[in-house]
């Protein structure tokens, strides 16, 4: 057991050099490889497209429909790190605090970056001295990360720091129509909306909304607190539950049905986040 316990490390180590020398041969008569940069969740490549444009090949560490907590890196995830001359990470995510001191001893040479440095993150939704990872919910705390992100290749890549900053620009822009959207969809809404998990603090914290969650600092609630979360969702008014895949979906669902609230079925964590953010905000539009 011991011997084997010894001999796993290596065997992963070989079949990771085994994917990289196959990886180098389907690349022949392609022309030449882009360079890579690596992010923690597809809604990160959506910004880092949007800036890179064609320079760099963008990978994704955490596939969508995987679980950002618990999720553990392919081989091929692995592959895309060795690949990367930059891993921009949310700093904030609970997989990214145990996977970054196997990926510094790794790849020493993989330069990592905090794309929420700086931001105003919240602090009170998942248990004491958790920050909550949710970013994607708040469109100001995305234009952040963009930020940050253009900044750490400006650096890394002075020769294409023009286009990177004017890409951001225009993805600036973008998001700031964006958030005036949400905010024009939301000047009549429903000012409380339920979920199971707190995933949405940041959306009702930038556009004054209450949020309702059945969990209870982003755990479990007890019977009596169940309960009492329930009382507060009838009390409030609130119209939609929103429901998401990774959160308790199907229970979620059955208490919309016994509160008479609408399913509204999101997921903050695809590729075409803004998409999301509209779903959300008409959601609770209250023609």
């Amino acid at each position: 057991m011991r011997m084997a316990r010894r001999l796993f490390p290596l065997f992963c180590l070989s079949c990771l050099l085994l994917l990289i020398v196959s990886s180098c041969g389907e690349s022949g008569g392609r022309g030449p490889v882009k360079p890579s940069l690596c992010v923690s969740v597809a809604p990160q490549k959506y910004l880092l497209d949007a800036i890179v444009g064609d320079l760099y090949d963008v990978h994704v560490l955490i596939p969508e429909n995987a679980d950002p907590e618990s999720y553990d890196p392919s081989m091929r995830a692995m592959k895309d790190l060795y690949d990367s001359s930059i891993f921009f990470s949310l700093g904030n995510e609970g997989f990214e605090k145990a996977l970054i001191a196997k990926i510094k001893a790794n790849f020493p040479e993989l330069r990592i970056v905090s794309a929420t440095a700086g931001l105003p993150l919240i602090t009170d939704t998942h248990g004491e001295e958790s920050t909550d990872p949710h970013v994607w919910g708040s469109v100001k705390t995305v234009a952040g990360i963009a930020r940050n992100m253009t900044e750490a290749l400006c650096l890394a890549d002075p020769g294409h720091a023009e286009t990177f900053r004017r890409n951001n620009m225009k993805l600036q822009a973008s998001l700031d129509s964006l958030d005036r959207e949400v905010r024009a969809k939301l000047s009549h809404a429903d000012g409380a909306f339920a979920i199971w998990h707190p995933s949405l603090s940041y959306f009702a914290r930038d556009y004054s909304l209450r949020q309702l969650p059945l969990e209870v600092e982003g755990k479990e609630a007890a019977p009596g607190q169940f309960s009492r979360r329930l009382d507060d969702i009838r009390a409030s008014g609130a119209k939609v539950m929103f429901i998401e895949p990774l959160h308790g979906a199907e229970r979620a669902e059955a208490m919309a049905e016994e509160l008479n609230l609408k399913c509204v079925k999101i997921n903050l964590g695809a590729l075409d986040w803004p998409a999301q953010i509209r779903l959300i905000a008409s959601s609770l539009q209250n023609d």
